[in-house]
């Protein structure tokens, strides 16, 4: 697999949401890649910044359950109750104590 990012730059959008302040990630992309992206977009009718943050989210909540070290960074922090971190925290603790109970 050919690796097409080149580098990633991380900003802070001055915006606050539903989600607290946001933070904006920028990277290069291959414009072969860009175009494909951006087709891949079309076809599932959203936009490219909401296609790339669910397969980030995916591939962070999978990881949260399955990497012993990401599941300890995520139980280890403070989370505002409602939001998505907390509830992220909360189903990996209702997970473990399935598994307890087993």
């Amino acid at each position: 697999m050919v690796d097409t990012f080149s580098h990633v730059l991380i900003d802070t959008v001055k915006r606050f949401s539903s989600w607290g302040f946001l933070k904006r990630i920028n990277f290069s992309m291959a414009d072969e890649c860009h175009a494909l992206l951006k087709s891949v977009c079309a076809l599932k009718g959203q936009n490219m910044g909401e296609w790339i943050y669910q397969c980030v989210r995916e591939d962070f909540v999978k990881r949260a359950f399955e990497d012993p070290q990401v599941q300890q960074l995520v139980l280890s922090g403070t989370y505002q109750p409602g939001s998505k971190a907390y509830s992220l925290k909360e189903s990996i603790l209702e997970s473990l104590n399935q598994c307890s109970d087993s």
